[in-house]
């Protein structure tokens, strides 16, 4: 049997997504109840469908993978593949989802060493988030996925031995979260940038707590930070010189 691909550090559960902050996981919820009567209609009524429990059935499948029962692993993300035939449920609320489930599926191919299958489901997840985003511009702060599913490109890169394109990769992360490169294009051809992140949280913080971390999204380097740790858990060759150190 093929061994599994290398498998990064756990990261700490996320919250319960009713009570998310501009730091979590579920940051998009929480900022959507900040912007404007539309957003928080919206996330009432994604806090009191079928998703809500979803998403948090996406973090525990990620926790079990992370702790190698990947038989109990591909049960669930079988099961939670079967969240996405909800009928009479806003299109919207399964894109957001599916955002998220695509994140699961990719590190299950991956950790089955199925890298073009890790690949498609990050495109899956990234179709998913411009989709929800040009429909609802409340939920722009998915834009910060783009960052994190490059790196975890990168990690495919680096177990296809593909020196080239894992420089290529990382120095594209880095780009996008210090400014230099676009998180994301809309489907219209906007560019989606950090700043415009920061932008946003600027204009919807109401607590302390909330004009903290938006402090945090306007300085690159932090937010750099929030994806230093995983790149430099990528195991590289002797020589390899990791192109922003």
């Amino acid at each position: 049997m093929t061994a599994p691909a290398t498998i990064p550090a756990a990261a700490s559960p996320a919250t319960d997504p009713r009570h998310a902050t501009l730091e979590d996981s579920w940051l998009f919820l929480h900022a959507a109840t900040l912007a404007g009567e539309e957003g928080r209609a919206w996330a009432d009524a994604f806090t009191r469908g079928p998703y809500l429990e979803g998403l948090t059935r996406v973090q525990a499948v990620l926790v079990t993978l992370r702790k190698g029962d990947f038989e109990a692993g591909r049960r669930e993300v079988q099961d939670l593949e079967k969240e996405l035939d909800h009928v009479d449920v806003d299109p919207s609320h399964r894109l957001v989802f599916e955002r998220f489930y695509s994140g699961a599926l990719a590190y299950l191919r991956f950790i089955e060493r199925d890298f073009d299958g890790a690949v498609a489901a990050l495109e899956r997840g990234e179709n998913a988030a411009v989709e929800v985003m040009d429909q609802h511009p409340f939920l722009v702060s998915l834009a910060i996925v783009f960052s994190d599913f490059t790196v975890q490109r990168a990690r495919v890169a680096r177990n296809r031995r593909d020196w080239d394109r894992l420089r290529e990769l990382l120095e594209t992360a880095r780009g996008m979260v210090t400014g230099r490169r676009p998180l994301c294009t809309l489907s219209n051809g906007e560019p989606i940038f950090s700043k415009h992140l920061a932008t946003f949280f600027d204009e919807i913080a109401v607590s302390q707590q909330d004009r903290l971390s938006v402090e945090k999204f306007k300085n690159p380097e932090v937010l750099w930070g929030r994806l230093e740790t995983q790149v430099y858990q990528i195991p590289v060759p002797s020589g390899f010189v990791v192109p922003f150190q």
